[in-house]
């Protein structure tokens, strides 16, 4: 449990501090997250977003957003148990579950975004969801083609001497 606690706040740390370190790019009128800033993804490579193919069959381009993910190996990245716990394993089968990665949006209609198929993800095997308080709500997700692009690298995991503190950051 320490394990999984550890490498969600070391992702949610780096997530944060991607976004600090972006300039502002909207009007107040636009933001939509109050205080929030554009995050770059050369300023945060390891991001990409879990999504839904909901018309593989005639070939158009429609997704449903089904949780961020950070990239963690050639072929891996992690989410929240939650976000795929209720994801049917046909789904993946056919290839409706896609990660992309190589932008920081998951509406990116651009040539520079890449979409991968899941071919495999895995729970953490103590995760029991709402009814245990959402402890070790962790996920692995495997895709079919290696991470390869310019903007696409490993966010940096905390070893086992990471030392936790309960001290907020300055």
């Amino acid at each position: 449990m320490i394990s999984s606690f550890i490498i969600a706040n070391v992702i949610i740390f780096q997530c944060v501090q991607a976004v600090r370190e972006t300039r502002r790019y909207q009007s107040d009128n636009d933001r939509r997250i109050i205080g929030g800033t554009h995050a770059f993804i050369k300023n945060a490579p390891y991001l990409a977003s879990l999504l839904l193919r909901v018309d593989r069959n005639s070939g158009g381009n429609h997704h449903t957003f089904i949780c961020g993910s950070v990239i963690v190996g050639s072929y891996w990245s992690i989410t929240t148990a939650s976000c795929i716990e209720k994801i049917a394993e046909k789904l993946i089968k056919a290839g409706h579950l896609i990660v992309r990665s190589n932008t920081t949006s998951w509406i990116d209609l651009s040539t520079t975004k890449k979409d991968r198929a899941v071919s495999a993800f895995r729970k953490h095997e103590l995760y029991k969801g709402f009814e245990c308080g959402y402890d070790y709500n962790i996920a692995v997700v495997r895709v079919e083609t290696p991470y390869t692009e310019a903007d696409e690298t490993f966010i940096d995991i905390a070893n086992e001497a990471y030392q936790v503190s309960t001290k907020p950051h300055n």
